[in-house]
């Protein structure tokens, strides 16, 4: 599995190439769903994109962490937004127009590895997700910091 962020261009139908080194992450053959892959509405506007294998273990994973009222939240909010793709001959994925506003996708876009799944990205919700991130990362360590130094004070 590759890792890294790619830039890639959504065509007029809003597809894009998967980046070569990328395949390998869909390369699974499944009879009758080839190259299947599952779309959702990800962190900080952006779009998650599995594989199917994948999909159905982290289902599998958190229904057995959630109790009846927190999966069908789970279920409600999050699994019936999801679609089903598959990619073209071509390694090309659509995404469909909502998903598209969603995230604020225009022509060019930003496609990242992260382990099991793509997180598809315009380059200036990218930023600012990464900037808060850092800014809340920032925070922690300050105030664990500042716990410690009033503890350390304290004896």
């Amino acid at each position: 599995m590759a890792f890294g962020e790619y830039q890639s261009t959504l065509d007029e139908r809003g597809r894009f190439a998967l980046p070569l080194s990328l395949q390998e992450l869909f390369a699974y053959t499944r009879p009758g769903a080839e190259k299947e892959v599952i779309l959702l509405k990800g962190p900080g506007e952006c779009i998650a994109i599995y594989n199917f294998p994948t999909w159905r273990q982290l289902l599998s994973k958190l229904r057995g962490e959630f109790d009846d009222d927190q999966s069908r939240l789970f279920m409600h909010f999050i699994v019936s937004e999801c679609l089903t793709l598959e990619i073209d001959r071509s390694w090309r994925i659509l995404i469909p127009r909502r998903f598209r506003e969603y995230a604020h996708l225009d022509s060019q876009i930003i496609v990242v590895s992260l382990d099991d799944h793509l997180a598809i990205w315009d380059s200036k919700n990218l930023n600012r997700y990464l900037v808060t991130a850092q800014k809340k990362e920032e925070h922690i360590e300050e105030k664990k910091f500042l716990t410690r130094e009033k503890d350390t004070s304290i004896v």
